[in-house]
């Protein structure tokens, strides 16, 4: 492995879940071996009691890492349940100068929603280091976290359920799909209007996918976002999540359309977050502002 892969300052944090500390450990060797100079946050190791001021102190330690000037990329240890939590102790004033980029997906999908809706913030929904670092992921899913700090733009495949005639232009967010309904009626859920929404979902049988895209559906969100791409919904099949989409969405105005190498699985593929982004001729293609950030 090239030594200067990833030749950034990181700081690991875990604002969802607490990770094995082992994890933590060989996430760090394996960053350092490619290149990173890692700092461990306090947040990797402490037993969470979900309390209010448990939240407060990984709600500042994700703030300080953000805003400090000395990290390039603040990187999640793992998902799980815990990041909404924080939310509500966030200085949007101080997070408006944040100069590092939040990588994260599952659970992080809070956080990047609310840096995008108070701050108009960007980050990664990509690999993490406790779930995907602790051990030596996949080439294409390192290459792709790579190329989201290295290229000026990032490009995956789609398949159209739903396609849309022409361009669809629009910054991408969302990230998971349980996570993301849970803040629809919050102030903290992001303006979707001309935005290409993203979606993924894990463990999730139809038919509490179709309750959570109800819900989307009745708060506007579809009628809202130039376009929806799903990621992997870990159905049996990609067949079955076809046949489940084109169902849902029959009927519909909305252009849809699915990317499987997106989600919880050991190839996921990284990818901006509050970027602006274009569906054209198959393709999403995402601007990616992030190598001026990352010295």
């Amino acid at each position: 492995m090239p030594p200067a892969l990833l030749p950034y300052q990181v700081a690991l944090t875990a604002p969802a879940f607490v990770p094995r500390a082992a994890d933590v450990q060989n996430a760090a060797a394996f960053l350092q071996r490619a290149g990173a100079v890692c700092t461990l946050g306090a947040s990797c190791f402490l037993p969470r009691r979900f309390s209010r001021a448990d939240d407060q102190v990984r709600a500042a330690e994700l703030t300080r890492f953000l805003c400090c000037g000395a990290y390039d990329i603040v990187l999640c240890c793992r998902g799980g349940y815990g990041a909404a939590r924080l939310l509500p102790y966030l200085d949007k004033a101080l997070l408006q100068r944040a100069r590092a980029v939040l990588c994260g997906y599952s659970d992080i999908t809070a956080l990047h929603a609310f840096l995008f809706s108070a701050c108009g913030g960007c980050g990664v929904h990509g690999l993490m280091a406790a779930t995907d670092f602790a051990a030596v992921p996949p080439p294409e899913a390192l290459s792709a976290f790579v190329d989201c700090f290295a290229k000026p733009e990032v490009r995956l495949p789609l398949q159209a359920v739903y396609a849309a005639q022409g361009v669809r232009i629009g910054r991408l967010l969302g990230g998971n799909l349980s996570v993301f309904t849970s803040l629809c009626g919050t102030r903290f859920f992001p303006d979707l209007s001309g935005a290409i929404l993203l979606l993924e979902e894990v463990g999730e049988p139809e038919y509490r996918l179709d309750r959570m895209l109800t819900q989307l559906w009745h708060c506007g969100v579809f009628e809202a976002a130039q376009a929806v791409i799903f990621g992997n919904l870990s159905l049996a099949r990609q067949e079955d999540e076809i046949k489940f989409l084109r169902r849902f969405f029959d009927g519909t105005r909305s252009a849809v359309y699915i990317c499987p190498l997106i989600g919880h699985i050991k190839e996921n593929r990284s990818i901006p977050l509050g970027m602006p982004a274009s569906i054209a001729a198959g393709r999403l293609t995402v601007r990616s502002g992030f190598a001026a950030l990352c010295r």
